[in-house]
């Protein structure tokens, strides 16, 4: 058996005790005593663990997203809806392995994982937009990647103390009853988010713009482009803490509930930066597609998230 083949049986069959037990140092000693393969044997295909393993199965949901894209008649529709369809499609995909994926996205969410996280997160936006009809092979894309993914990071760190502070020390109960709305309340916090988390990085840009070469004009289009989305990041940040503040383990399921609200921010936010054909039409369309988002979830998301306090606290 040739390792390629060695390597994506043992990727199949172990997906079972991922399901039971979850990403975790163990995993090729329990696999070794139900398989024919010693676990000398795993441990010399996979040199690097486990983790290994977790490229390969979230490349194989990329590769399921290619080849059931070209079931899709992509060239009929506009850039954005080829973006939407082929979401859709991989959140497809995931969802038939939803308990798996779920496993492999909260060992990905640990500290110590960041960097194969990132890695596959990046890798997942470059195939959706090369199957979109972006062919660039430049590498103008990794400084704003870098800076966008960067943001979402930061975010996503720091969220769960938007809501989780209050409801400890007996604020939220004093800003339920107070004459000021709750929703106004909440809203306001995101702002003030919004201006100590992402507004810091979007004024840092032109240093990082510096080390990875980035044109002046992509440079205007990139600032431009995260002052209009990163306020969305915050937004939809206290819709996940104000459903989640009152629970344990808040800091690992608020990301798993909210992250695939950030993916049209984040897909159009790295993008508009590298188009080359009809650059303003493009640009313009990206500006405004994350204006839209920044918008809807400014005017929808306080109201949501006074729900979720309300009800979690009755």
């Amino acid at each position: 058996m040739s390792l390629f083949l060695a390597r994506k049986k043992i990727l199949k069959d172990i997906k079972t005790l991922v399901i039971k037990d979850g990403w975790n140092d163990q995993l090729f000693f329990n696999y070794a005593k139900i398989s024919k393969f010693s676990n000398e044997e795993i441990n010399a295909l996979f040199p690097e663990g486990y983790k290994t393993l977790i490229d390969m199965y979230l490349e194989e949901i990329n590769l399921k997203m290619t080849k059931n894209s070209k079931k899709i008649n992509l060239i009929r529709l506009r850039t954005h809806e080829r973006v939407r369809e082929l979401v859709k499609l991989r959140l497809n995909i995931m969802l038939k392995e939803k308990i798996l994926v779920k496993k492999t996205f909260i060992h990905l969410l640990l500290p110590f994982n960041h960097k194969i996280a990132y890695k596959n997160l990046y890798r997942t936006v470059d195939q959706i937009w090369f199957l979109a009809g972006d062919n660039s092979t430049d590498f103008n894309l990794i400084g704003p990647s870098l800076i966008w993914v960067t943001a979402l990071l930061s975010v996503l760190l720091s969220a769960k103390n938007l809501i989780q502070d209050d409801f400890r020390d007996g604020s939220l109960d004093l800003l339920l009853i107070s004459p000021i709305p709750l929703e106004l309340v909440l809203a306001l916090k995101a702002f003030a988010h919004w201006i100590s988390i992402s507004l810091p990085i979007i004024l840092i840009c032109p240093v990082i713009s510096v080390l990875f070469t980035i044109p002046s004009d992509n440079l205007l289009i990139l600032i431009i482009g995260l002052f209009l989305g990163t306020p969305a990041l915050s937004f939809i940040a206290i819709l996940g803490a104000s459903l989640t503040f009152s629970l344990r383990r808040s800091s690992i399921l608020m990301p798993i509930l909210i992250m695939p609200f950030y993916i049209p921010t984040l897909v159009f936010g790295v993008k508009i930066v590298s188009f080359t054909e009809n650059t303003n039409e493009y640009h313009i369309n990206g500006l405004l597609i994350l204006l839209a988002i920044t918008l809807l979830s400014m005017s929808v998301l306080p109201f949501a998230a006074a729900m979720g306090v309300k009800s979690c606290l009755k």
